[in-house]
C-alpha cells in the first residue's frame, strides 16, 4: 500500500502559506468582496483539511496495528511536546497582550484560554489531541461509523456558536445556552464540536482506502466541485448576518473535506515530499509567535509586508529545526 500520500504533502504545505496569509491578514487593504471570498472560500480550508488527512494518517496506523490504545498513546504524546513547548513561547506576548492592571484575573484568564482555546495556532493541536483520545474508544469497538454521527450533531452546535449564530436570534433559551458557553469555554472551535467529525472522517476515509472502496476520481471530483459552488453560495449567504468569534465555519465544509481528500488519495504518485511536510508542520506552529513578537517590538500593520517578513523568518527559523541534529529539538519543536 501507499504510505507516502505526496499530494497531501503538497497541499499540507501550501496551505501552511495560506494559514500565515490568514493570520496577518494579507488582503485587508483589498478589494473588500476580494477578501471575504478568498478568506472564506480559500483560507478557511486549512485547518478542515488538517484535520481531515491527519485523521486519515491516524486511521492508517490503528487499522495496521491491532494495538489502537499504544497508537493512540503514541500520537497523542507526539502532539504534546510541541505543543506544551510553543505554549510556552507564546506565553510572554500573550501576557502583554491581555494584561489590564490585574495580574491574578489576567494569570486566571491565561489559564483557562490554555485549557480551552490556547492562543496562536495551538486551539488545533489541543483539538487534535481531545479528538484523537475520544475517537480511540469508538475503533476499539470497531465502530467507525458511529463517531461521524456524534460528530456531526456536536457539529450543529459549533454552527450555532459560530457563523450559523443569526439562527437563534429570536430563540432566547439558545442565545443564552450558546452566550453562557462561550463565555466559560471561548470557543467552539475544539476538539468536542469540530475535531470529533473531522478526524472520525478522515479516519473513515482512512478504511475506505485500505479496503479499496473510495469512490471513483471522476465522481469524487465532480461531486467535490458540487460542494464547493455550495460551500460559494453558503459564504455568500452567511454574510452580513449575525455571528460571533471568527464566523468560519460552515455546513458544506465536511462533505467538501471528505470528497477532496479523496482525490488527492486516488491521484497517481511515485515521488516523496517529506521535507514539504516537515516544513508545513514548523510553519504552522512557528508563524503565530513570529507574529506576536513582531507585534511586541514593532508597528509593523496587518498586511502584505507583516505577511512577507513573516513568511521570510518562519521558513529560516523552520529550516533550522528540520536541519537541526538534536533530537530534543526535533521533540519539543515539530510533530
Amino acid at each position: 500500500m501507499k504510505r507516502d500520500f505526496g499530494y497531501i504533502d503538497i497541499v499540507k504545505f501550501i496551505f501552511s502559506i495560506f494559514i500565515i496569509a490568514l493570520h496577518t491578514l494579507v488582503l485587508e487593504s483589498f478589494n473588500i468582496d476580494v477578501n471575504w471570498y478568498i478568506t472564506h472560500c480559500i483560507f478557511r480550508l486549512v485547518v478542515p483539511f488538517f484535520f481531515v488527512t491527519s485523521g486519515f494518517l491516524y486511521g492508517i496506523k490503528i487499522l495496521n496495528n491491532k494495538e489502537i490504545d499504544v497508537v493512540t498513546n503514541n500520537y497523542i504524546k507526539k502532539l504534546l511536546y510541541p505543543f506544551v513547548f510553543w505554549l510556552l513561547v507564546g506565553i510572554i506576548p500573550e501576557f502583554v497582550q491581555t494584561f489590564d492592571g490585574n495580574l491574578f484575573l489576567t494569570i486566571l484568564n491565561l489559564i483557562r484560554k490554555v485549557f480551552f482555546y490556547p492562543w496562536g495556532a495551538l486551539w488545533y493541536i489541543l483539538a487534535l489531541m481531545v479528538a484523537i483520545f475520544i475517537v480511540s474508544k469508538f475503533y476499539k469497538r470497531s465502530k467507525f461509523t458511529l463517531p461521524i454521527i456524534i460528530g456531526f450533531f456536536l457539529y450543529i452546535f459549533a454552527l450555532i456558536s459560530n457563523s450559523y449564530y443569526f439562527v437563534i436570534d429570536d430563540i432566547n433559551i439558545f442565545k443564552i445556552i450558546v452566550d453562557l458557553y462561550n463565555k466559560i469555554f471561548i470557543s467552539s472551535r475544539n476538539g468536542i464540536f469540530v475535531g470529533i467529525l473531522f478526524v472520525s472522517i478522515g479516519v473513515f476515509l482512512a478504511k475506505m482506502y485500505r479496503n479499496g472502496n473510495l469512490f471513483s476520481l471522476r465522481k469524487n471530483v465532480i461531486l467535490c466541485l458540487v460542494c464547493y459552488l455550495i460551500l460559494i453560495f453558503e459564504v455568500t449567504f452567511i454574510r452580513n448576518r449575525a455571528y460571533i468569534e471568527d464566523n468560519s465555519l460552515f455546513v458544506i465544509m465536511p462533505f467538501l473535506m471528505f470528497f477532496f481528500v479523496s482525490i488527492l488519495l486516488q491521484i497517481s504518485n511515485n515521488k516523496r515530499y517529506t521535507k514539504l511536510r516537515s516544513y508545513s508542520i514548523c510553519l504552522y506552529l512557528v508563524h503565530r509567535p513570529v507574529i506576536a513578537y513582531i507585534g511586541l517590538f514593532s508597528n509593523l500593520l496587518y498586511g502584505i509586508k507583516l505577511f512577507i517578513v513573516v513568511v521570510i523568518i518562519s521558513f529560516v527559523i523552520s529550516y533550522f529545526i528540520i536541519k537541526s541534529k538534536n533530537k530534543y529539538i526535533k521533540l519539543f519543536t515539530i510533530i
